[in-house]
């Protein structure tokens, strides 16, 4: 980490002692949810960048003594959480993640970047709803997708991670941002857990190795569920180890979805 970085994230911790003393007019003030404060107390704050682009990103290390390689999770969050605060992005899914009940499963490593405001993981905008499906394959990876596989390379290196476990996760903006990397860098994830998101049936070959568990709430106005509906057809000719969960739900999914059995399933892969 740079002296720089870690001067920042002194900076940043002190903010964030500040928000717990001040209380909730100050977290409202800031965008903050008091989950998402607690957990940037857990969490290292850091950044990865190039020439022209900065992405802020937390990194859980697991709390453990542990001489064996440990799986990485990368967490690609929604529209709601975008910014450049490094804290807004650790929300429900992050808690569940680094929770004692999820960890004492299986310690891993949780990295959670965060997409700079007005934009999207994709170069695929929303511009109305609902959010459909669209062309993937037409697409480049962007400059955000870049360094977060740089980033997973990095960390690769500096951290116990085995490189035959690493796990993408994604909920609306950040399912649709899953959907293009399992597409641009299949080689790089063991499986991944999509929930509420926009992709293209079209791309099914290339993903026809990796199990994938998608999810959709049946009500969802946001991003309709025939778009999940028409990647899981595509996909369950060619890939057994697809999954599609249909829940009594809207759009926002994540606190019916990230389960203890969701968990498993994928650390199990």
């Amino acid at each position: 980490m740079s002296k720089v970085v870690m001067i920042t994230s002194a900076v940043l911790a002190g903010v964030i002692v500040l928000a717990l003393v001040a209380g909730i007019s100050f977290m409202k003030m800031k965008g903050w949810s008091r989950t998402s404060v607690l957990l940037a107390l857990k969490m290292e704050a850091d950044q990865i960048k190039d020439d022209q682009h900065v992405l802020p990103y937390r990194l859980y290390q697991p709390d453990t003594d542990t001489q064996q390689s440990l799986p990485l999770i990368l967490v690609l969050h929604g529209a709601g959480e975008r910014g450049t605060d490094n804290i807004r992005q650790l929300n429900y899914t992050i808690k569940q993640l680094v929770s004692s009940e999820f960890q004492s499963i299986q310690p891993a490593f949780i990295l959670a970047p965060q997409s700079p405001p007005g934009q999207e993981w994709t170069d695929n905008q929303v511009i109305a709803l609902p959010a459909v499906n669209y062309d993937i394959r037409s697409s480049k990876p962007n400059w955000k997708q870049h360094l977060l596989i740089q980033l997973i390379h990095q960390l690769t290196v500096e951290y116990p991670i085995d490189t035959t476990r690493i796990y993408l996760t994604g909920f609306s903006m950040g399912a649709t941002g899953s959907w293009e990397m399992l597409y641009h860098y299949p080689q790089i994830f063991s499986a991944a857990a999509i929930l509420s998101g926009r992709s293209d049936p079209a791309i099914a070959e290339t993903l026809k190795d990796i199990p994938i568990a998608i999810f959709h709430g049946k009500e969802d106005k946001t991003a309709p569920l025939e778009n999940s509906l028409a990647m899981y057809q595509a996909l369950k000719p060619i890939n057994p180890l697809v999954t599609l969960n249909v829940l009594e739900a809207g759009h926002n999914i994540s606190g019916l979805s990230y389960t203890t059995d969701l968990y498993r399933w994928l650390v199990n892969h």
